[in-house]
């Protein structure tokens, strides 16, 4: 015993066990929390996808709703096959040698495959009076990212007296 200090006060440790079950728990913390957010990225990537195949397949649509019966009927008119990127960035930029501008569009990511089918409607959708002033619209997106193929469809019905006629004319 020293000389001016009072008795020794007892050592309180953790034990090799109890150490080793915290590292566990958390090691397993850690784990479940990387998981989560690996989830939460993927799904984010997933709805970003979607949503642009939706936004792609809406525009070939306003595209099909503007167009005339005639032009609706012709095969020259609107592709029957058409890619789209996933990202599109247009910039601006400076050309240095007589200082005009120009718009210089970047296309990143992969590309959207689509396909618009023009039909008439088989009489199991419409009764057979209709089938000559109908036409069954589907436009298809085909992607594939991180060696998965993902698809969408949407399908619309033109008449042939239907509100282009009022809304053109």
């Amino acid at each position: 015993m020293n000389i001016g200090q009072g008795p020794a006060a007892p050592r309180h440790a953790f034990t090799l066990v109890e150490a080793a079950v915290a590292m566990l728990i958390v090691g397993v913390m850690l784990v479940a929390l990387y998981g989560g957010l690996t989830w939460c990225v993927a799904s984010v990537r997933i709805a970003r996808e979607n949503l642009r195949a939706t936004q792609v397949m809406v525009e070939k649509m306003e595209v099909i709703r503007l167009l005339t019966w005639d032009q609706l009927n012709t095969t020259n008119v609107l592709p029957n096959r058409f890619t789209a990127p996933y990202v599109n960035t247009t910039s601006s930029s400076k050309n240095n040698t007589n200082n005009q501008n120009f718009a210089v569009t970047n296309s990143g990511g992969f590309l959207y495959y689509g396909a618009i089918k023009i039909v008439p409607p088989v009489e199991t959708q419409l009764l057979s009076t209709y089938t000559n002033d109908m036409r069954v619209v589907v436009v298809e997106v085909v992607w594939t990212n991180r060696s998965l193929p993902h698809y969408r469809k949407i399908s619309s019905y033109v008449s042939r007296y239907g509100i282009q006629n009022y809304a053109i004319n």
